[in-house]
């Protein structure tokens, strides 16, 4: 009965000091980089242009959001769709930071990325309702 541990093609035990066998690693790797370097400046991209629609109006009551969304109906959707995307960018972000740490703190680097993607999908989700300013605007005229 052999006993040795098992290895790939080459004969050398797979470990973390060879690269990812995989064929796509390197498609990965740069798919995880690219989202967090563009996610976090379509944050900044939409946050700045929902300021510039929101201008003196109280947009947290109903009728200051309904009021804010008919003055600039075209940048406040786009805004919402450049944020939308940055949240849904920032979780495959975490999950690429979450690689980097997953030797020395591998713990962290879990209880860190959970809770960042859940906020972040959370995020996604209240500004996905911004779209029903819209939604009535449209509906009522």
């Amino acid at each position: 009965m052999n006993t040795e541990t098992a290895t790939d093609d080459a004969g050398a035990r797979p470990g973390a000091d060879r690269p990812d066998p995989a064929r796509t690693a390197r498609t990965r790797d740069l798919g995880l980089a690219a989202s967090l370097m563009v996610a976090p400046w379509l944050i900044v991209l939409a946050n700045t242009a929902h300021s510039a629609t929101a201008g003196e109006i109280d947009d947290t009551t109903a009728r200051g959001a309904l009021e804010s969304a008919a003055i600039h109906p075209l940048l406040g959707r786009w805004a919402s769709l450049a944020a939308m995307v940055g949240a849904l960018l920032l979780v495959p972000a975490v999950i690429g930071l979450m690689k980097l740490v997953r030797v020395r703190a591998a713990r962290l680097g879990l209880i860190g990325g959970v809770l960042t993607a859940a906020g972040y999908i959370c995020y996604f989700a209240m500004i996905f309702e911004g779209y029903l300013p819209d939604a009535l605007l449209k509906a009522d005229g």
